[in-house]
């Protein structure tokens, strides 16, 4: 969740491409450590002398629900890849390079990063700017007037609260209601002008609860802005239409996207029909692979197949009813992605997975676990399966794409014509790089200098690992090399990591051959990296 209170300029001279970066840091790391509850981004004014241009101090927080950290280890964590979790299965892996960077870029803005944190109740990462801002024009928002009485529905509380705070920005009066049933029983007693409706809440969701809504005459026209995270879901999509719904918000919710939904709900005061503001859908990944879909349910292996037509519309489909069916065909056509479902008949996702590593040309392909056992250990049972990565359902498009980018993408079937560069890409892509990283090239170069140090250092305790015959430190460490090489596009080196993360023998000469690839690939980038 976003909060932005109302009293906040609405301009602010800042190095927008290093306070980004420092933001996301945080957000990856408090998301990497949270595994229920919440995270919340939260900006604040602590001084301000009221002038039309003037010195403010803000301050930036990162507030999650997730492990803490103890007072003992606080200090330690700003070092690069320390983590709380001491345990040798290494659960959560290290912080990462995250603070480290963080704190230099902070550091370079005249700021420091701050930490507030509490175990086994959550962290709050914190710092503050002195930047120069500016007021500016109070923006109009037409017809937000005609709204009197609005419904908020959210089962999060913090979330209920923001929203408040955004309407009363407009004068609108709310009632808030932290459940579908809440909200139909206040819909049944009280008018409304409109309501704004969480998608994703227990027992009942925002769908469901506005199908009830609608079975009532006198609430079918009822204008209802749906708030989701999931812009590509088909079911959302096609509920949406359905029901009726005036629009959709793309949660973390922002006050202009709420003030542009509600100024168009109404015209000169009276309900108009309008269709979901427009998305730009991801363009489709044009590459040709097979992947084979293991679930017994019809259902569910319609949504899987069609979501990964829609990503990869040259996608060649094997369907398996069972983990029997699975490991036969997936011996019979060797395809190069694996989506398992883990209840099913007769095997289940599990021993299909290991049937499947146990197999000559199985050892290396991504296994994807399909389940809605999002519980705590079913990750990372599916690993311990031999499965690569793992997909709880309620599954959308947008998983579904990260998940096939993360593991086909990095696939070159030939070294002809146009796949030359593809193939130097494949090693490392700096031009990506210096996209995702907004092209700023003091932080690249030395996140990448850092990297280095990951991979030599990660390199040295490969080798002491396998002369000590530690095969849970050898994956440990393969992990932890996989997840910075992933970072910095060094596509070779994260394949390669990831085949050592998955190592489930010690015995063979499997292990060797991979630390001597891991090593010429690391030779190989050296140069690239700290040039």
């Amino acid at each position: 969740m976003t909060y932005i209170p109302s009293g906040l300029p609405r301009f602010a001279w800042v190095d927008g491409v290093r306070l980004k970066q420092v933001l996301i840091n945080l957000l990856s790391n408090a998301a990497k450590f949270t595994e229920i509850g919440e995270i919340e981004l939260k900006v604040e004014v602590l001084s301000n002398q009221g002038q039309a241009i003037d010195e403010v101090i803000c301050r930036f927080s990162v507030r999650d629900t997730g492990i803490g950290i103890k007072a003992d280890k606080q200090e330690k964590i700003f070092t690069a890849f320390a983590q709380e979790d001491g345990t040798t299965t290494k659960k959560y892996g290290g912080t990462g390079l995250g603070l480290t960077i963080s704190n230099k870029l902070l550091a370079m803005m005249g700021g420091r990063l701050q930490l507030d944190s509490i175990p086994g109740k959550g962290s709050t990462f914190y710092f503050d700017l002195s930047v120069k801002a500016e007021q500016g024009l109070p923006t109009a928002w037409g017809n937000t007037n005609a709204i009197r009485k609005l419904l908020v529905v959210d089962d999060n509380e913090h979330n209920r609260t923001i929203l408040q705070n955004m309407l009363m920005l407009f004068s609108i009066d709310c009632d808030l209601a932290g459940s579908g049933a809440s909200a139909l029983d206040l819909i049944a007693t009280k008018d409304y002008d409109a309501v704004l409706m969480d998608y994703h809440m227990p027992q009942m969701d925002g769908l469901e609860t506005i199908g009830r809504i609608r079975q009532n005459r006198s609430s079918e026209k009822l204008p209802i802005i749906l708030l989701t995270s999931s812009a590509d879901d088909a079911t959302v999509t096609t509920a949406s239409g359905l029901l009726g719904i005036k629009h959709r918000v793309i949660k973390p919710v922002k006050l202009n996207d709420v003030a542009l939904c509600l100024s168009r709900l109404f015209e000169d005061g009276v309900p108009v029909t309008e269709q979901p503001i427009p998305f730009s859908a991801p363009q489709p990944l044009n590459q040709e692979s097979l992947i084979l879909i293991a679930e017994d349910n019809p259902a569910n292996m319609f949504l899987a197949k069609t979501m990964v037509t829609r990503v990869m519309p040259h996608a060649k489909i094997i369907e398996a009813k069972n983990g029997v069916e699975a490991a036969n065909l997936y011996r019979e056509n060797d395809p190069d992605l694996v989506f398992m479902d883990i209840q099913m008949p007769e095997m289940n996702g599990y021993d299909a997975s290991r049937a499947i590593r146990h197999l000559a040309q199985g050892k290396a392909v991504p296994i994807i676990a399909l389940t809605a056992g999002n519980v705590k250990g079913e990750k990372e049972r599916c690993l311990a399966a031999g499965m690569s990565d793992f997909i709880a359902k309620p599954f959308v498009e947008d998983t579904i794409r990260q998940v096939l980018n993360k593991y086909l993408n990095l696939t070159v079937k030939s070294v002809s014509g146009a796949d030359m560069k593809v193939l130097k890409n494949q090693h490392f892509d700096r031009e990506k790089v210096k996209e995702i990283y907004m092209d700023d090239e003091l932080f690249i170069a030395e996140f990448l200098t850092l990297i280095n140090q990951t991979l030599t250092g990660g390199l040295s305790d490969l080798k002491k690992s396998y002369e000590k015959k530690d095969l849970d430190a050898i994956k440990s460490i393969g992990h932890k090399i996989k997840g910075a090489a992933a970072s910095a596009y060094l596509a070779q080196v994260t394949k390669i990591a990831q085949e050592l993360e998955d190592a489930t023998v010690f015995e063979g000469g499997q292990l060797p051959d991979l630390i001597n690839q891991m090593e010429n690939e690391i030779e190989l980038l050296s140069p690239m990296l700290v040039q």
